[in-house]
């Protein structure tokens, strides 16, 4: 991690709103460098509990001395901190069969919107034999469904399906996701067979996630 980017995040976890100090403390947690450790310390006492629980976490999983050190001399009456304990995530994800039942909904969804709305209004627009055309119908209908999922989730966090599920789209520490991230997160969706992720997830810290959640750091939880 770049100085920079460290001075920036530390600064927000000592001054942010509840939300930047939750995402302050969650990258910071994934850092092993020093500064990363002492700023998480100066935490510690925080009072928002996903910001505290972000510091013990990212403190065991750091593991050096100092940061041991601190945990171990900071257990209060019976509580015992296990720093063999692997860090898990802070928001706790839905399960398989809802992200099923949202990947259909939204398919059907798209699939409405394409023959209801755009189909008829490209034909007025252009050509029948521009739409004839494998390659470049093929094309569109991939920059569509990316506009769909897109829009959605950087306006909203959730698409139409996740409306209906009660279900939207977060950052592992449970902040919202930035215009970048939803974009990759969008495109990762493409990745041939990437809907068998859903079955790969079986650890702890990947349950309920597909590999678009996984490479972006991000969740879909309970809204």
């Amino acid at each position: 991690m770049k100085i920079d980017e460290l001075q920036k995040l530390t600064a927000q976890l000592q001054s942010g709103n509840d939300q930047q100090r939750r995402a302050a403390s969650y990258k910071l947690s994934k850092s092993k460098d020093s500064a990363a450790v002492q700023a998480l310390i100066n935490a510690y006492d925080d009072t928002d509990s996903s910001v505290r629980q972000n510091v013990i976490d990212g403190l065991r999983s750091i593991a050096s001395s100092e940061a041991l050190d601190f945990l171990v001399s900071h257990q209060k009456g019976n509580e015992t901190l296990d720093v063999q304990q692997p860090t898990q995530t802070t928001v706790q994800t839905i399960s398989s069969n809802r992200r099923f039942w949202n990947l259909v909904i939204d398919t059907i969804m798209y699939e409405i919107g394409m023959a209801v709305v755009i189909s008829p209004l490209l034909r007025l627009i252009f050509c029948k034999s521009l739409l004839g055309n494998f390659w470049i119908g093929y094309i569109f209908a991939l920059f569509m469904l990316f506009l769909y999922y897109f829009i959605f989730e950087v306006i909203f966090q959730k698409t139409p399906a996740k409306f209906i599920t009660g279900t939207k789209v977060v950052m592992e520490d449970g902040s919202k996701p930035d215009a970048s991230t939803i974009a990759k997160r969008t495109l990762f969706r493409f990745v041939p067979f990437e809907t068998v992720s859903m079955y790969t997830g079986n650890q702890l810290e990947k349950k309920g996630t597909w590999w678009h959640d996984r490479w972006t750091a991000t969740r879909v939880v309970k809204s």
